[in-house]
């Protein structure tokens, strides 16, 4: 993808692979934090560290195109707003009522890294995209498909896993299977939506 980018300079395709980007910073970040020591542990910590300058410098490409109004139809913007705010406000009132009582046993679980990279990183970003959108702001409509990308490329296999371990798994978490689920497909039509919509300077009713 980056090399096709450097040939044709093709932003949707940038934004694409920035989401990947995030969702390699998220997953490489899971094995750094938690100090999952194989013998390839040096790469993981490689691959988390280069993944963020390649977020912090591409995203900071954006600036000379965030004074283009209307990158997105409104319609769709608010959408994706709502979208990511729902997202958003669901996993922070999770997390937080898992949160609190192992809190109060002082008790440290084998996902705490999940709990840090979603509270600390992505959720305070979803929210911050989606109060981009609702002001119509266009550096807003920029991140919202590297968060899409993002979500749909971290969320599927996720939701995968989840689905496959319901018939074998006595402590099936169904709900949980079915939130994975549905926000993968949402995410993945959005995504698309998106992409196909998005457009440089164009104005729209």
């Amino acid at each position: 993808m980056s090399a096709v980018f450097l040939r044709y300079g093709d932003l949707k395709l940038f934004i694409a692979a920035l989401g990947l980007v995030g969702t390699f910073l998220y997953t490489y970040g899971l094995f750094a934090i938690t100090g999952y020591f194989t013998s390839i542990y040096p790469i993981y910590l490689g691959i988390f560290g280069l993944s963020i300058y390649s977020l912090v410098f591409g995203l900071s490409s954006f600036k000379s195109m965030t004074g283009q109004l209307n990158l997105l139809p409104g319609r769709l913007r608010r959408f994706i707003a709502i979208f990511l705010s729902v997202i958003c406000f669901l996993f922070v009132f999770l997390w937080i009522s898992v949160l609190f009582p192992l809190s109060s046993s002082h008790s440290r679980p084998d996902t705490y890294a999940v709990f840090i990279l979603d509270l600390c990183v992505v959720l305070p970003g979803l929210a911050i995209t989606a109060f981009l959108l609702f002001r119509s702001i266009p550096f807003g409509d920029l991140l919202a498909g590297v968060f899409l990308i993002k979500v749909v490329t971290l969320i599927l296999p996720v939701a995968i896993g989840e689905i496959i371990l319901l018939p074998h798994h006595r402590l099936a978490d169904y709900g949980m299977a079915s939130i994975y689920g549905v926000i993968v497909v949402l995410s993945l039509f959005l995504s698309v939506i998106y992409l196909w919509k998005l457009r440089i300077g164009t104005p729209y009713s």
